[in-house]
C-alpha cells in the first residue's frame, strides 16, 4: 500500500512538475513574441520620428504630372531612408551606365533633410563654380523658393534646387548634351510646371 502511494505520490510530482514546465515555456515564449513585438514597433516608431530619413515614396511629398509615356521608377529605402528617389525616362532613354547617355531623358528626384533649406538654397544660387557650371539663377517651382543651374560635364545635366520647409530637394535632368535636352524643352516644362507640394 505504501509503495503504491509513493508511486502515486511520483506520478503526481512528475505530471505537476511538466505541466509547470510548459506554463513556464509558454510564459517565456510569450513574453519572447511580445518583447519583439514592442522592439519592432519601437524602431518604426524611430523610423517615423527621425525627419532625417524618409521611409515612404516620395510621391508621399509631391504632386506632378510626368510626361505621357515616359516610365516611372520608385526607390524606397527602408533600411536607412538615405537612398530614397523618383526617376522619369523618356520611351527613347538609353544609358549603358550611369555616366554616358546615348539618347534620351532621364529626370531624377531626391530630397534631403535640411532645416535651413532656403540658406542652403541661397548659398548655392551665391557659390563659384567651374567654367563648366552655367545659366545659375533663382526660379520658383511649385511656389516655392528654386533656382536651376546647367553643368557640361560628363554628358549634360540640369540641376534644380527646391527648399519646400525642412527639406532641399534635387531634381536633375540627364541627357547627352544641352541640345538633346532642349529637345524635350516641352515635356520638362510641362512636368516642372505641375509640381506641387503636399502639406
Amino acid at each position: 500500500m505504501q509503495n503504491s502511494l509513493s508511486l502515486k505520490d511520483a506520478i503526481f510530482f512528475l505530471v505537476s512538475l511538466a505541466i509547470a514546465c510548459a506554463v513556464v515555456v509558454f510564459i517565456l515564449n510569450d513574453y519572447t513574441k511580445t518583447r519583439a513585438a514592442e522592439i519592432q514597433e519601437q524602431t518604426l516608431s524611430a523610423k517615423q520620428m527621425n525627419p532625417a530619413k524618409n521611409f515612404r515614396s516620395l510621391d508621399s511629398y509631391i504632386i506632378y504630372s510626368p510626361p505621357e509615356g515616359w516610365s516611372k521608377q520608385d526607390q524606397v529605402d527602408h533600411e536607412s531612408g538615405n537612398n530614397t528617389w523618383l526617376a522619369l525616362t523618356s520611351p527613347d532613354f538609353d544609358s549603358p551606365d550611369s555616366l554616358i547617355i546615348n539618347s534620351g531623358i532621364k529626370i531624377f528626384i531626391t530630397r534631403s533633410y535640411d532645416l535651413k533649406a532656403q540658406d542652403s538654397l541661397t548659398d548655392r544660387l551665391n557659390a563659384q563654380y567651374p567654367t563648366y557650371d552655367y545659366n545659375i539663377r533663382p526660379i520658383k517651382i511649385g511656389g516655392e523658393n528654386a533656382m536651376t543651374m546647367h553643368e557640361d560635364y560628363q554628358g549634360h545635366n540640369r540641376f534644380i534646387y527646391i527648399a519646400n520647409g525642412s527639406h532641399l530637394w534635387q531634381i536633375s535632368i540627364a541627357s547627352k548634351n544641352l541640345d538633346s535636352e532642349q529637345e524635350y524643352d516641352l515635356e520638362i516644362n510641362s512636368f516642372l510646371d505641375s509640381i506641387r507640394f503636399k502639406d
